[in-house]
């Protein structure tokens, strides 16, 4: 099935309503200020627009369903309830949609994408045009002062972005992603169904790229490189299942972090079925020592533990200290641990979390151990990446890694700190080269995992009700990340980015050396290595 994107009014000025005819005539004027100011790129709203089995798309359900009016703030007020697992007029329309829908993750995710940051208060509660009584009734404008309130309210508002051509500029970009993630532009079909004005946007196209360059962003050079065939390559991807190696791995030694929960505990399981010793990285030394003990009983082999706090640099260093003083080889390296959240957060030394759990304590891990492996001559670095680094279309912000000058959003950190681990191991492969050590990356698929525990009882009510029913089992994460460490096929494959067990290409913006370079500089002051 192909995938259509269409849009329609956030802003509606209700001008070809023939059941509004008796107001809108009267006003005729305040009616086409309205609609004449509200028809740029940031005045709509963007939906599936594929009809499935017949039924309505969301831009007709909203549009006949009484309830809801064309109203944008009632069509917003059902989103954040399906996000939420809840009953409204627009349920099952949004129902049919739901993988569009879990592309944002959750509703907070949904409002940062589309710059819809206005239209919500600080609880994440709808600033609704007009009186709301929960759809106990329909809201059609009774008089002209009520449509006059609803104009005055958008007015104010910098939903339209009318007076703030950053604001289209943004999303005209993330209007891009969404084409990149969810739609066909191969369709002519499909071609014909969006609209938003190409014109506008050619328009906009010369200011959008200066601001991008302002900011280190070669949108550009990447807008260039990106391939469609990649695309379908990374869809067509993720529903195959990996590649399986029977081999065992007898007496080696295997370094995981994250170990506990999730894809490290199954990982941690897998490698030790197959006769390996182990060392995991964790935080919690109870269940560190349950793990241990279960793995030592059920499977005959070593499994030691070192406690830490990835989010700490001085804890980072002391692990990185604890392996490079071991006398034994280690044979794989992998880089599980991870964090997920919703809000923004700095850890002691000042680092965003997520940029430092997720990217700098593996690079630190990595350049401390760089030489120790190398002399070696023999050992593989996994990365457990993800697909989401796509959600950094245009690269990484070097001038603001810690989101002090930008709207902070759960997708987008993690994103840029994914395509950061991406760009690490380009400069790690090109140290590695020809010393027997390789280093690779691996999107896990969609599996069920423990990661956004820290965030908030709406994220895990999301989490737990909608996304894990959702996901597949973390067998085939380890099964993966197995193939990867211990199968002949790939012992000479370095620097390359999979897909479970397949080979894929990354966004372009992880393949970039030059910033590559330049992050490498960043992270080795950052993580204090000089």
């Amino acid at each position: 099935m192909v995938a259509i994107l269409g849009s329609d009014a956030i802003t509606h000025s209700y001008k070809h309503h023939k059941r509004k005819e008796w107001l809108t005539k009267q006003i005729q004027n305040e009616v086409n200020e309205l609609y004449d100011k509200g028809s740029t790129i940031g005045s709509f709203a963007i939906f599936p627009n594929n009809r499935i089995d017949k039924n309505h798309t969301i831009n007709q359900a909203r549009g006949v369903n009484s309830l809801i009016d064309d109203r944008f703030d009632l069509t917003l007020e059902c989103i954040r309830l399906f996000y939420m697992g809840q009953e409204s007029p627009l349920y099952e329309a949004l129902l049919r949609y739901k993988n569009f829908f879990y592309l944002f993750e959750n509703f907070d995710g949904y409002i940062n994408f589309f710059f819809l940051n206005d239209l919500v208060d600080e609880q994440q509660k709808i600033k609704f045009y007009l009186p709301f009584d929960d759809f106990k009734t329909k809201p059609t404008f009774s008089e002209i002062d009520e449509y006059l309130t609803y104009k005055e309210w958008i007015k104010k508002s910098e939903l339209i972005f009318i007076h703030t051509d950053m604001s289209q500029l943004k999303m005209y970009e993330n209007y891009d992603k969404l084409k990149f993630l969810y739609v066909s532009v191969n369709d002519k079909k499909a071609n014909n169904r969006y609209r938003f004005s190409e014109n506008y946007c050619k328009l906009t196209k010369t200011n959008y790229l200066i601001y991008m360059e302002i900011n280190g962003i070669k949108f550009k050079k990447y807008f260039k490189e990106y391939e469609w065939s990649n695309v379908f390559a990374m869809l067509k991807n993720n529903n195959k299942m990996p590649l399986i190696c029977n081999d065992d791995f007898k007496g080696k030694l295997v370094v995981i972090s994250g170990a506990t929960s999730g894809i490290g505990y199954v990982v941690a399981k897998k490698y030790a079925s197959k006769g390996a010793n182990l060392i995991c990285i964790n935080r919690n030394r109870e269940k560190s020592e349950a793990l241990k003990l279960e793995i030592e009983r059920e499977y005959k082999v070593e499994c030691n533990y070192i406690l830490a706090d990835l989010s700490s640099l001085a804890e980072v260093h002391k692990v990185a200290q604890n392996l490079l003083e071991l006398t034994t080889p280690i044979d794989v390296l992998i880089h599980n641990a991870g964090v997920f959240l919703t809000t923004r957060e700095l850890t002691a030394d000042g680092i965003e979390k997520v940029f430092m759990v997720q990217y700098l304590s593996s690079f630190i891990i990595n350049y401390i151990l760089k030489e120790k492996l190398k002399q070696q001559e023999k050992a593989r670095i996994i990365m457990v990446n993800s697909e989401g680094h796509r959600f950094a279309p245009w690269g990484l912000r070097l001038d603001d890694l810690d989101w002090s000058k930008r709207s902070y959003g759960g997708f987008k950190s993690y994103g840029s700190a994914k395509l950061a681990q991406l760009l690490s191991m380009l400069c790690f492969e090109e140290y590695f080269a020809n010393s027997g050590v390789t280093i690779n990356a691996m999107h896990p698929g969609a599996v069920k995992t423990e990661t956004g525990q820290e965030n908030g009882k709406l994220y895990k009510m999301y989490k737990k009700h909608i996304l894990d029913k959702n996901l597949k089992t973390s067998a085939i994460s380890a099964e993966s990340v197995y193939y990867l460490g211990v199968s002949k096929d790939v012992e000479k494959i370095s620097g390359k980015f999979f897909n479970l067990t397949c080979l894929e290409t990354p966004s372009p913006p992880a393949l970039d050396m030059e910033v590559a370079k330049l992050l490498w500089e960043i992270s080795i002051k950052t993580g204090k290595l000089i």
